[in-house]
């Protein structure tokens, strides 16, 4: 039986000692960049912040409760947004409206938390198939809940990109090589609820690509079609609501460097209530747990969380933190396999002998 503190080796365990270096340059790179805000590093969210959270939030809500009285959600949400402030290229898909709209009253929690616990079941399962302790499987179950804890208020149940989180997490959790497509279905779902979520198929339709699997990447490429066409749609019935489609203003996008991305994160989750620093040290140890875990669904995660990260990096506008709800449930679990990663790259780096202890996982 394995113990709860033994780790099975990283993917580093066999990794030569200058990549091994570069890695944790690049990992001490992060570090630094993501500590170098300028911005007071105060708990908590701004006053600023925290009124333009609430205005969302009451905004979605109107739209939902007159999407239930019968009114067409795209000339509604066209004047609700631009009434709010809002371009048009912000309105959201209507999946969400029409969800809560199709639902009695405590339908939309009652689906919310099936879906939580579907999420969290579905990982319990994907880190144990891969020879993981209970205990240990049990643990990065709860450091996935850990990330998810924000989308259990109830008042982000208006809130496209929790929904779209829990789909994503979902999706990662359900491929394998010979089952992909229930994987496929809930990146699909994702994508209706935020079209942020497109990079998670994107991602697994480059993977199966590069492995030369021509039916899962077929797959992936008609899910990447219909979300595609899902958004050409959207952009025409907005257009068809408004006689004009409007282009996203500078102000709404940002680049605001690696700091910033960081920070949209901790805004996300429990690091909410900590110093920037706190992010700023956590997030790029997650990410190197993800690239440690030895098998397919850590690779995928952490290429993912990666490429993901760097877009919120590029175009983010901490201000507006959403979008990092999809990667918040996610990214925690990477602390799971953070202490093998670590381990193996710095004896790798330093000489200091081959790492024994446990297996691999090579779950798929």
């Amino acid at each position: 039986m394995h113990s709860f503190a033994a780790a099975a080796p990283s993917r580093f365990a066999e990794i030569a000692r200058w990549p091994a270096r570069v890695i944790l340059v690049f990992l001490l790179l992060l570090t630094v960049q993501g500590l170098s805000d300028g911005r007071a590093p105060a708990p908590g969210v701004t006053e600023g912040t925290a009124r333009g959270e609430h205005a969302q939030i009451m905004l979605h809500r109107r739209v939902i409760e007159e999407v239930r009285a019968g009114a067409d959600y795209h000339q509604l949400a066209a004047r609700e947004y631009g009434q709010a402030g809002y371009p048009l290229s912000t309105v959201r898909l209507p999946t969400l409206a029409r969800v809560h709209a199709g639902l009695p009253p405590f339908g939309p929690a009652v689906l919310l938390y099936a879906l939580i616990a579907a999420t969290l079941g579905a990982w319990a399962w994907r880190l144990s198939i891969g020879g993981l302790p209970v205990q240990r499987a049990a643990l990065g179950s709860a450091l996935l809940l850990a990330g998810a804890a924000t989308l259990l208020l109830p008042e982000l149940l208006v809130w496209h990109e929790c929904w779209a989180a829990l789909l994503i997490a979902l999706s990662l959790a359900l491929r394998s090589e010979r089952r992909y497509g229930l994987s496929a279905v809930a990146a699909l779902a994702a994508a209706a609820f935020s079209e942020q979520a497109i990079v998670l198929p994107l991602m697994m339709l480059a993977f199966s690509l590069h492995e030369k699997r021509p039916g899962e990447a077929a797959t992936w490429g008609a899910v990447i079609l219909l979300i595609a066409g899902i958004l050409a749609w959207h952009a025409q019935e907005i257009a068809a609501a408004t006689g004009m489609a409007d282009r996203l203003p500078p102000d709404w996008l940002g680049s605001g460097g690696w700091d910033a991305a960081v920070m949209m994160v901790q805004m996300t989750g429990p690091l909410r209530l900590m110093p920037h620093w706190a992010g700023a040290l956590i997030v790029p140890v997650a990410l190197i747990g993800w690239a440690g875990w030895q098998n397919a669904t850590g690779a995928r995660g952490a290429v993912f969380l990666l490429v993901y990260l760097l877009l919120l990096a590029a175009v983010g506008h901490a201000d507006n933190f959403y979008p990092a709800f999809l990667i918040a449930p996610l990214l925690p679990v990477g602390l799971l396999f953070a202490p093998a990663a670590l381990a193996d790259l710095i004896r790798a780096s330093f000489g200091t002998g081959a790492r024994t202890t446990g297996p691999a996982s090579l779950s798929t």
